[in-house]
């Protein structure tokens, strides 16, 4: 079975007023509640499954696997 799953990395979050978030422009900066070297969390719809280093690759952003979180991740291969 080739099922697919929507993946997302989340690099940190921060709760701004709504006032602020439509002043946002470009060049601006949004600080995020980690620290520059911390892991990235990996989603597979919706649900937690690694944490992983970001890297390059080919000029592309990507994450090294560090840490299974979920206990279903191999469920959704």
């Amino acid at each position: 079975m080739n099922k697919q799953v929507n993946v997302r990395l989340e690099l940190g979050r921060r709760l701004i007023p709504a006032a602020e978030a439509w002043r946002l422009d470009i060049g601006g900066v949004v600080e995020l509640d980690r620290q520059a070297d911390d892991r990235v969390d990996v989603y597979a719809d919706g649900r937690l499954v690694a944490r992983g280093q970001p890297v390059v690759v080919s000029g592309k952003l990507a994450v090294r696997i560090e840490e299974i979180v979920s206990p279903y991740a191999g469920s959704i291969r």
